[in-house]
Formats: structure tokens, C-alpha cells, sequence
């Protein structure tokens, strides 16, 4: 895992974060695939209001019969301050028809 990632802030269900500055986070994703065809899957996400987000990979697979923790990073860079919360998400979607969302919550306290 980088150093510059935060790790703490992620479950599988949702992350919030009042952040001061730009951050990284990574979330290491397991998965083992139990299915006759090779699991890809697709990140697509939608930015909070007030925050630029990229994430890296954008996809990845997971070969017939394995098992692989993928880490991903997530980097977040606030374009306007806010006293309020702004909503995003972020989408895996994998190529056996399955999705997960991961809801986002933050606050833009400084620039």
C-alpha cells in the first residue's frame, strides 16, 4: 500500500472524511472467483460537489479459480470550500451482472 493512503476511512458499505488539503485513500478490494469466466470489473464513480476524485485502476480481473486483493487508490482534491455535506458514490461493476456501491460523504473544510 502507498504511504500517502489512508486506509482507516473505508468499509465496504460507505467512507466520510472531513479532509484539509487533498488526500489519497486505498481500499484493497478481495475477491476469489468461483465462476467459469474470468471476473472483470469496472470503476466508474460520481464526484461529490466541491471535490475532484480519481481512481486507479479504473478496471481489473480476476482470473477463473483465483483469488486476488486488488488495492485501490482514490485521490481527492476539494475545488471549494462548503460547510455542508456533499454526496457521490462509487460503482464496481462486474461483467457477471453484479454491482456494488459504495455511497460517499465529505466536507470541504479548507482548500
Amino acid at each position: 500500500m502507498p504511504k500517502s493512503c489512508t486506509k482507516s476511512y473505508i468499509s465496504k458499505h460507505a467512507f466520510h472524511h472531513t479532509y484539509q488539503s487533498n488526500w489519497h485513500l486505498c481500499h484493497s478490494k478481495n475477491g476469489y472467483n468461483v465462476a467459469n469466466h474470468p471476473k472483470n470489473y469496472t470503476i466508474t464513480w460520481t464526484n461529490p460537489a466541491g471535490v475532484v476524485m480519481v481512481i486507479n485502476p479504473m478496471t481489473f480481473s480476476i482470473g477463473i479459480g483465483s483469488q486476488k486483493t486488488q488495492v485501490i487508490t482514490f485521490t481527492l482534491r476539494a475545488t471549494q470550500i462548503s460547510s455542508f455535506v456533499s454526496f457521490g458514490n462509487i460503482m464496481f461493476k462486474g461483467n457477471l451482472g453484479h454491482t456494488v456501491r459504495i455511497p460517499i460523504s465529505i466536507i470541504n473544510k479548507q482548500l
